[in-house]
């Protein structure tokens, strides 16, 4: 199917289009993630799923308007959310094992065994000790893992880059008191 047939059908709302492009494209895409990019089955059956609603979204709002290959369109697509997904966990995680290093490593711990438990003691309370902002915008991110836009509209900030700035002091300001808890409190927690 060309671009105007697939765009006549999903206008239509036949599923002829989706039908054709599950089948044609869904094996060398899901297939391709897995091969050369270490991609999950089920991640890359979901990233290609989620590549074709992007797709039909783009063709019908006109954003698509000439295409050469509606093949390689769906595997760049699903190739770079999962670019995309692993950036973010990989900084997720470079964020916790720099966090969990630091305490780890630090001299004041004197038991392997309970440097976890201290850690958690050391951040619970610094942030307990933040202000409601901070612990908003901290809550925020962290745990109901919203957006920076979603979190500036929240917070009445002006806008997501305030946010990030504002998100990144209020860290600062708990890591540099979850350390000098644990300064103060190595052995005793």
């Amino acid at each position: 199917m060309n671009l105007e047939q697939i765009r006549s059908s999903l206008e239509t709302d036949d599923n002829k289009a989706l039908n054709h492009i599950y089948i044609s494209y869904g094996t060398y895409c899901i297939e391709n993630l897995m091969k050369y990019k270490g991609c999950m089955k089920e991640d890359a059956e979901d990233l290609f799923i989620e590549a074709v609603m992007i797709f039909r979204e783009k063709v019908l709002s006109g954003k698509i308007q000439k295409l050469t290959s509606t093949r390689n369109y769906l595997y760049s697509t699903c190739k770079n959310m999962y670019l995309a997904k692993l950036k973010v966990e990989r900084a997720k995680e470079k964020k916790m094992s720099d966090l969990e290093m630091f305490f780890y490593s630090s001299p004041f711990v004197t038991e392997a065994d309970n440097w976890e438990s201290d850690l958690s003691q050391a951040v619970k309370s610094a942030f307990d000790g933040l202000s409601e902002k901070c612990k908003d915008i901290i809550s925020y991110f962290y745990i109901n893992r919203l957006r920076m836009d979603a979190i500036a509209d929240l917070m009445g900030l002006a806008n997501a880059d305030v946010a990030k700035t504002t998100k990144a002091r209020c860290f600062k300001t708990m890591f540099t008191s979850a350390h000098n808890f644990y300064k103060l409190n190595a052995g005793n927690v």
